[in-house]
């Protein structure tokens, strides 16, 4: 993580939110694309996670959580 407390990332988030940096379509489909290239560059760490979390098989991963955002994003 990156340091920052919760908190922080909200009010950065907020901060972003409200300058309008979010309202050009480029911005939201740089976005759309770096989250698609996180799922799918970080599937295995991704899949680890939902193992340790919740206990879901690489299958129900891929098919309820990776795969599904991804195939949203698309």
């Amino acid at each position: 993580m990156s340091g920052r407390s919760p908190e922080d990332a909200v009010a950065t988030a907020r901060a972003a939110f409200d300058s309008g940096l979010t309202r050009p379509l480029a911005w939201r489909r740089r976005q759309l694309l770096g989250l698609r290239t996180m799922l799918t560059e970080d599937a295995t760490r991704l899949r680890e996670a939902l193992w340790q979390d919740l206990h879901k098989s690489r299958a129900e991963a891929d098919l309820t959580e990776i795969d599904l955002v991804v195939a949203e994003v698309d």
